[in-house]
């Protein structure tokens, strides 16, 4: 079936069991009809003081999104709020809205609001203590009077007593919110004889169930064997609790169900009926059904399944997501395309989606000549597709109108179940991230997502920061031909010597060459600054009477003139080792590898000023391309090194073998020995003798071992192999180590 509308759902949490039952019942309800949901959560469902909270207030920005989405109609979750300030004032924004809206669970005025089916559901329970357990003296807790959640569950309890000719008074009926207060109270009272002891009481919620049941058995009366107790709900107080407690289950569903088809009468003006979903009795310890609460299934139990397989599967995977660099590598992004390419790799942090998107407002990147404006609330008309993931390929970006919510949701399709959240950071909103699913079952607002989505804000934020102060340095570049940075020239000063370099050139009969330089393997968080590095090493590797030059934020440039006899390539071929040298020197005895260079050449004398200025542009454009495939393809084998990396510091002793070592990882011998070196700065072979050195002078200092025994634990099949070794890198003997370390 295709879709023929979209129906928003605003939630403020999705946590408890009964929030994935509504929305079960939504999308069960919304897909038969051909409608898609699309639900927009804040994902923090906080007190007042809570809400008030800058962070707190860019994940409630999502609902204002209500407002520019292209909905057939909206459910608003009103009852599920606790902030009645945050209520209010999405009320207010889904009064500008031109579609229908109808609201759950609370009176809100002047929106239609429905309530779930309640009585029929008390009815039988207060029914069950009375035919199956013989109850004649039966109490009911629940909520304020005058309130529909209260008065439909009341109307339920009085004509079940009714029916069977029960007697009951108003004493008899105890009002109160729906909290664990009032049953801990009368518990006690039922207990010191100042309330008459009942043979059941039926609480209208399992909050107040699982409270009373506390308080009865610590003051000494017996549940079920002195008073039967059930609740109502289906909740996780409910299933959890000992003993468990009897109550009602499907509620939610079938409350889901109802609303999507109330929603619907709305939108078309065509009467849709009732959900077919049944309320269920779920029979726990509480009444004394021992025997039949494992019957029956619950919603609370299908969710903690759900929970515990998704605990066991972030268990397995938090080593290989948490031990690596993907969350810094995304706040640590210098461009859009970066922060994508980050983001595109950190996916699979979060389960079970369908296929996601990050959506970014027009304006996510701040005004530089107005940085005080940012956007700080709302979304733009026009939003980017930054990224859009499926599970076998890539969507491509693109520009969309915000009321379309989605670009794929503009195409023909069937119905799709979407969570919208929140990126936002330091106060500005950049967007929102979609995620897809099959079910709501899937959704995990856990704080794997959470930190996920605040990983991907605050990289955007960095990007934005990185981008202003780009924008500061050119401003400053525009003054001075000098890059403060590296005190090599800029862009501009290699400009205005352009000219007259190429005038001395064609006047003496020489060559004037353009050598370019850059790094590929960068590394933000190394300890030295790769870009410092490489200058100060240009400099001192520079032919003499050559000028050095910062010509973009990573390409270096160096300009110098040669005879018509030599070679170009050869000079240049020179400069590369001679750089490398100095970066060594520079580096001294630090563990840091020496960046990996990418250079490229052009001679500029038979150019044209305009042609020369041109080449330089275009070479140093081109050499960051090239650069940056290298760096991806270096970044394509970075953790499978890193894992291999950990493997040998952990068993230095295995029989480790360079062929196999490359074999896994699916690469040459000699492509690990340069791959490695520039992670770790040394070769396969000296890291491993190194990390056996370490582990045999452990060995010697801790232990009484054998010096066998110590090469034999150390990976080493010949004594005489493993004392060689040990001398030439620790500069005296095992026994002498040994001898030393141990006075």
């Amino acid at each position: 079936m295709q879709s023929i509308g979209k129906i928003g759902v605003i939630m403020p949490e999705i946590s408890d069991p009964l929030d994935y039952e509504l929305l079960r019942g939504i999308q069960a309800q919304a897909f038969r009809l051909g409608y898609d949901v699309i639900v927009y959560s804040g994902v923090y469902n906080g007190t007042a003081e809570a809400m008030q909270t800058p962070y707190a207030q860019g994940l409630q920005n999502i609902y204002s999104l209500v407002q520019k989405s292209g909905l057939s109609g909206v459910i608003f979750s009103a009852g599920r709020f606790q902030d009645e300030e945050t209520m209010q004032q999405t009320a207010q924004m889904l009064l500008q809205v031109k579609f229908p809206c109808i609201v759950l669970d609370k009176p809100v005025f002047p929106f239609h609001s429905i309530y779930p089916r309640q009585e029929e559901s008390v009815f039988r329970l207060t029914e069950h203590l009375i035919s199956e357990h013989g109850c004649k003296k039966l109490y009911c807790i629940t909520g304020y009077p005058n309130e529909p959640h209260s008065d439909e569950r009341i109307a339920g309890f009085c004509r079940a007593m009714q029916m069977n000719g029960l007697q009951y008074n108003t004493n008899d009926i105890i009002y109160d919110r729906f909290w664990k207060d009032i049953p801990r109270e009368i518990g006690k009272q039922i207990a010191d004889g100042t309330m008459k002891k009942p043979d059941g009481i039926v609480c209208a919620s399992d909050v107040m169930a699982a409270a009373l049941c506390e308080s009865l058995t610590e003051n000494g009366v017996r549940v079920p064997e002195d008073i039967c107790v059930t609740g109502y709900d289906g909740s996780w107080d409910a299933w959890m609790h000992f003993p468990r407690i009897t109550t009602i289950t499907r509620r939610d569903r079938q409350f889901g169900e109802d609303a999507v088809l109330r929603l619907v009468e709305m939108i078309t003006g065509t009467p849709q009926g009732y959900s077919a979903v049944t309320q269920e009795i779920r029979y726990g310890d509480s009444c004394g059904c021992k025997h039949l609460h494992e019957q029956t299934e619950s919603v609370d139990q299908l969710v903690a399944e759900r929970c515990f397989i998704q605990t066991i599967l972030r268990s397995r995977q938090k080593k290989t997501n948490y031990t690596s660099d993907l969350i810094d590598r995304l706040r640590g992004a210098s461009t859009l395309d970066e922060w994508v390419t980050a983001a595109d790799r950190m996916g699979h942090i979060l389960l079970d989606w369908k296929w996601l998107d990050l959506c970014l407002c027009a304006d996510w990147c701040m005004d530089f000549e107005h940085p005080e404006l940012r956007r700080r609330s709302g979304f733009s008309d026009e939003m980017l597709l930054a990224f859009s993931k499926r599970r076998d390929h890539n969507e491509p970006s693109c520009r969309f109108p915000t009321g379309d919510i989605l670009p794929a949701l503009s195409q023909p399709h069937e119905p799709q179940f979407v969570l919208l959240t929140s990126l936002h950071a330091k106060g500005q909103i950049f967007g929102y991230l979609a995620a897809a699913y099959d079910s709501p079952d899937d959704i995990g607002l856990d704080e794997y997502f959470i930190n996920w989505c605040d990983a991907a804000a605050n990289g955007l934020a960095g990007v934005q920061e990185r981008m202003y102060l780009a924008y500061q340095k050119k401003q400053v570049e525009l003054l001075t031909v000098h890059d403060p940075a590296t005190g090599l020239y800029n862009r501009r000063g290699l400009a205005e010597l352009l000219p007259q370099s190429l005038k001395n050139a064609k006047q003496n009969g020489e060559q004037l060459i353009l050598f370019l330089l850059t790094v590929a393997n960068r590394n933000d968080s190394a300890a030295v600054d790769p870009i410092l590095l490489t200058a100060n090493a240009l400099r001192a590797a520079a032919p003499e009477k050559a000028v050095c030059a910062k010509a973009t934020d990573r390409v270096f440039a160096m300009m110098f003139s040669i005879e018509t006899s030599q070679n170009e390539s050869e000079i240049c071929e020179q400069i590369i080792p001679q750089t490398e040298a100095q970066m060594r020197e520079l580096l001294g005895n630090t563990a840091a590898a020496v960046p990996q260079l990418v250079t490229v050449s052009h001679r500029l004398d038979t150019m044209s000023l305009s042609e020369a200025a041109g080449c330089i542009r275009d070479a140093a454009e081109a050499l960051t391309d090239r650069a940056n495939t290298e760096a991806n393809y270096y970044f394509d084998y970075r953790e499978e090194l890193l894992r291999l990396h950990r493997e040998i510091i952990s068993e230095p002793q295995r029989e480790w073998s360079i062929q196999d070592m490359a074999d896994r990882i699916g690469i040459s011998r000699s492509h690990l020995h340069r791959l490695y070196k520039q992670l770790f700065g040394m070769s396969c072979r000296d890291d491993l003798i190194n990390l056996r050195m370490e582990k045999a002078k452990q060995l010697l200092t801790y232990t009484d071992l054998r010096i066998h025994e110590i090469a034999d634990q150390c990976g080493y099949q010949y004594e005489s192999h493993f004392m060689r070794q040990f001398k030439e890198k620790v500069g005296k003997t095992a026994l002498q180590y040994r001898a030393e370390t141990k006075k």
